[in-house]
């Protein structure tokens, strides 16, 4: 499982405890409030961390971390203000999962059968008239 540095602590954090920051951060903003050191400790954040750890455990069931993450980065998804939030948040994760899977196949590869190539130029053919008697 990978991890990732919180920025409310200098810890590592679980893929779900850095979704329910993210998401903490989003209502932190349109509260007008601001998240201090280790917010997930004090009466009013803790309830609201804890269920969206839940929730991202439960979506990580289901999406890889990347999706949830691009997902919720649209601009469209602006106003998803928990992960529990499956009706709405659903399409752009299905979005994020289609963009994914074909941002991991850009390799194209052509394939050319040789024996349909010519290797000499087209033969050109003759007019039967004066003029084609010239070239």
């Amino acid at each position: 499982m990978q991890k990732m540095t919180s920025k409310y602590t200098d810890r590592k954090i679980s893929p779900a405890q850095y979704l329910a920051e993210r998401i903490c951060e989003r209502i932190a903003k349109k509260e007008k409030k601001t998240l201090a050191h280790k917010f997930w400790n004090t009466d009013y954040w803790k309830p609201i961390f804890m269920m969206q750890v839940v929730k991202a455990n439960e979506l990580l069931d289901y999406y890889n971390f990347a999706e949830i993450v691009k997902a919720l980065a649209k601009p469209r998804a602006s106003y998803i203000y928990s992960l529990g939030a499956k009706a709405q948040l659903g399409p752009f994760l299905e979005e994020a999962r289609k963009e994914l899977a074909l941002s991991e196949n850009v390799d194209i590869v052509i394939e050319v059968d040789e024996e349909s190539i010519s290797q000499q130029p087209q033969k050109t053919f003759k007019k039967n008239n004066l003029i084609g008697e010239l070239d």
